[in-house]
């Protein structure tokens, strides 16, 4: 065999072995890259899967092991945290951001409607005591008309406005209207008791207005029946 042939033998055989080194290399990292690919695989367990996977599927996501760990701001004092709800809420998958803009919405969206159907039927359970009180619907339908005329009169709308809006409230304007014209200011109070200014103040607290608390009513009905008695 001539030297000529040796060498190109030779030379083709060096470009085969570094053809070959290259694909070998080539395959190294597509399996390098699928191995990656397989390690963060997301797996997202099945509703029927062993409770380890759905719980360990749970922690990845930050959602506690335990309800109690929830850590919620209550922002109404009408608003408490409720164990079993936090419980169904963390067996869905959530997390604590998550449950605190469940209970943040109850605040923003319900809590208002509550108010609103609470006012409602307040309104109406005291509708009716006022009613009875005068005799039936149409004798206070015809109080209440001589109450408005009279009220939006002679008192200040910061007075007359609270005070028609409360079964005690409307007791103590028909008072008022019934003793003639009030005093306002006046100085027959002894200093101990409240003024007219105080019971304004404390017409305009969330205790008489909202909650309706009863001592707070009863302060407010006794302070206006004592600047203005019935004659």
């Amino acid at each position: 065999m001539s030297e000529k042939k040796i060498n190109n033998e030779y030379k083709n055989n060096c470009e085969k072995d570094v053809a070959g080194t290259e694909t070998s290399d080539a395959n190294l990292l597509t399996e390098a890259v699928n191995a990656d690919k397989k390690e963060h695989r997301f797996y997202i367990p099945a509703e029927d899967a062993p409770f380890e996977e759905r719980e360990a599927f749970l922690r990845a996501l930050g959602v506690p092991a335990s309800a109690d760990e929830y850590k919620i701001e209550i922002k109404d004092k009408l608003i408490s945290s409720d164990p079993e709800v936090n419980e169904k809420l963390r067996k869905l998958g959530f997390t604590q951001k998550q449950v605190q803009a469940v209970y943040d919405l109850a605040v923003e969206r319900v809590l208002p409607c509550v108010y609103e159907l609470a006012r409602d039927y307040e309104g109406n359970r005291q509708l009716a005591r006022l009613a009875q009180h005068f005799g039936g619907e149409e004798r206070f339908s015809e109080v209440a008309r001589q109450l408005s005329a009279w009220g939006t009169k002679n008192l200040p709308k910061t007075v007359y406005e609270p005070l028609a809006s409360t079964y005690e409230g409307v007791i103590a304007l028909y008072n008022m209207m019934n003793s003639g014209e009030p005093v306002l200011g006046g100085t027959q109070a002894p200093s101990e008791m409240d003024t007219e200014e105080t019971l304004k103040q404390v017409m305009m607290s969330e205790k008489y207005w909202r909650d309706k608390e009863p001592k707070t009513l009863k302060r407010v009905k006794e302070g206006f029946e004592r600047l203005y008695p019935a004659v």
